[in-house]
């Protein structure tokens, strides 16, 4: 049976198999940032939404999670500006990225 190819959109990422087994971990700890982000939010903490931003802005482009690393630059970039109504946005918009990833692996 041929495997078909994943649907085209924004949510799909094609990774090195190299780091195949790195994947679930830091999708783990993606999740553990969101529940951060939420706290952050809350407490209006945009020094530690800045500093979040930026590690998750190198973490998802070092592993090849070219969106969610843009997300994470514009996540740094609306904390600097203290805009609220663009950090609830941006955390609803990496919470269905992430909910919606579809990956693949280089052959």
């Amino acid at each position: 049976m041929e495997k078909s190819p994943p649907s085209p959109s924004s949510d799909h990422v094609t990774l090195d198999p190299f780091i195949a087994p790195l994947v679930p971990i830091f999708l783990e700890n993606r999740t553990k940032d969101l529940e951060l982000m939420e706290q952050l939010l809350a407490a209006r903490d945009f020094t530690g939404f800045m500093g979040l931003g930026h590690k998750l802005r190198g973490a998802g482009l070092s592993y090849g999670f070219t969106k969610l690393g843009h997300m994470a630059g514009e996540l740094e970039e609306a904390a600097t500006a203290q805009d609220v109504p663009r950090l609830r946005a941006l955390i609803d918009g990496i919470a269905h990225h992430l909910d919606n990833l579809e990956i693949t692996y280089q052959t």
